[in-house]
């Protein structure tokens, strides 16, 4: 049994439900400022409800998640692939077959959070796991 499979193994007795949403694009219309490439509410053509990404159909995995923590026991803050600093407000650990990208957005436990970092924990060739940065801070563009 590969480590891949052991893992998916633990998390099918012992994790919790992951649901991923892929990031397909960000808002879009004659309303997105084309100098900073986000929407402005100051445009005539702005929607009357706030516009959201476009996501792909969601996915739900078995995963672990955990409470974000820095090595000195305070907040955890990373610097989120649309180029805002965030605070970690938890870190998932999903099977390593299983595709994830900044800016997806994952429900779990009932809350929604978005992806604003990744890593991998690989054995030999294979990815048995991926460790995903949860924010509650919505991609802001």
């Amino acid at each position: 049994m590969s480590k891949l499979d052991e893992f998916k193994k633990r998390a099918a007795a012992h994790g919790q439900d992951v649901t991923i949403h892929g990031f397909v694009s960000a808002p879009a219309g004659d309303y997105v400022d084309p100098y900073s490439g986000h929407p402005d509410p100051d445009d005539p053509d702005y929607p009357a409800a706030i516009p959201e990404p476009t996501y792909a159909t969601a996915v739900t995995v078995k995963g672990f998640v955990q409470p974000a923590r820095a090595q000195d026991g305070g907040e955890r803050f990373v610097v989120a692939s649309w180029g805002e600093e965030v605070k970690v407000a938890k870190v998932a650990y999903v099977p390593g077959d299983q595709a994830v990208g900044h800016r997806d957005k994952i429900i779990t436990g009932g809350t929604t959070y978005w992806v604003a970092g990744l890593g991998e924990h690989d054995d030999q060739d294979a990815t048995v796991m991926r460790r995903v940065d949860l924010t509650e801070s919505v991609p802001n563009g």
